[in-house]
């Protein structure tokens, strides 16, 4: 392992682990493609589920339970999303119903709860596509002040206007898993359907990636929920390059430290990320019943390498009464 003084920045491999991970799904359709039976979204306005989620991130999991709210704007036709009563049910293992647990994390526990539950609002249309994301310099500048000690250049970092547009995109994920991914490419029961996906990158370019959704039909967990799957892989020479245009656009805003060795794009030589989704849901109003995402993310920066995963399962209670 290299001396980070001979790198661009101190654990540069992780934070562009960190940063590829921001290419996850946010993208937008450039030809949709429908099958047999159109899918609709029709949660109920207003709604409120329960979800619980189990996490696994950088090798540590977590379980934690959350409210989605679903609620009609004060003007206009369209729906915010927002999330309430956000609470860690688990990490890495601690029972934090126990409450000797809890108290030996103490202060730790505070701070990874709020900033956990600092997550912007969307705005949702009727059909059930992202219009708008509410408050993601709010959720900056709060999570900021729960860390008093982050370092200037970092903070610095998190408030540019391209990170900003970047964790903007990062924040509708759950959302594509649990909704619009489905509304974009639809198949046929037992069949697959594929659609060229663009990805929004930091300076106003795009990039292309394929993305297949396959209709297992029913899921069997339920009466009436079917099954659908996706997944997508962005690699090669494109990925590469959005890579290398994404750290330069963000680095160049961060003084060089005297010892570290500036961040020169050819630096990257490799970068793969490859994606798989799932949803157990209800297909005449896409209110899901189970949810899960896996991306794989392989990245090479001069002679260091690393593979790292992500997963995400989502299970849902909808008993939740939307006044609560």
């Amino acid at each position: 392992m290299r001396n980070h003084r001979n790198t661009p920045f101190p654990n540069s491999l992780s934070l562009m682990l960190n940063l590829a991970g921001l290419l996850l799904i946010s993208c937008f359709l450039i030809q949709p493609v429908y099958g047999q039976d159109e899918l609709k979204f029709a949660w109920p306005v207003p709604s409120r589920v329960t979800v619980l989620e189990t996490v696994l991130k950088k090798g540590k999991t977590a379980k934690m339970q959350y409210d989605i709210v679903l609620t009609a704007q004060t003007t206009g036709k369209n729906r915010e999303v927002c999330f309430d009563k956000f609470q860690f049910l688990e990490i890495d293992g601690t029972d934090l119903s126990v409450p000797e647990n809890r108290e030996k994390l103490g202060p730790v526990l505070s701070q990874v709860t709020a900033l956990g539950s600092i997550i912007p609002t969307l705005v949702i249309n009727p059909e059930g596509k992202v219009e708008d994301i509410i408050g993601v310099e709010d959720c900056v500048e709060y999570a900021l002040k729960l860390l008093p000690s982050a370092d200037p250049n970092l903070s610095a970092m998190l408030r540019s206007p391209a990170m900003i547009v970047q964790m903007k995109q990062k924040s509708v994920d759950f959302w594509r898993v649990w909704v619009e991914m489905w509304l974009m490419c639809q198949a046929a029961p037992g069949k697959n359907a594929t659609i060229e996906i663009e990805i929004p990158i930091i300076g106003g370019q795009t990039i292309t990636a394929p993305l297949t959704v396959r209709n297992e039909g029913p899921s069997g967990d339920t009466g009436g929920d079917i099954r659908l799957s996706a997944e997508t892989v962005l690699q090669g020479e494109p990925a590469k390059k959005a890579m290398q245009h994404m750290m330069q656009a963000l680095v160049s805003k961060i003084p060089v430290k005297e010892g570290v060795k500036p961040f020169s794009p050819d630096m990257i030589k490799s970068m793969k990320r490859s994606s798989k989704f799932l949803v157990i849901t209800n297909p005449k109003t896409l209110q899901p019943r189970r949810a899960e995402s896996e991306s794989i993310i392989e990245l090479t920066i001069e002679e260091q390498s690393k593979t790292e995963t992500e997963k995400h399962e989502y299970v849902f209670d909808w008993m939740a009464k939307a006044g609560n």
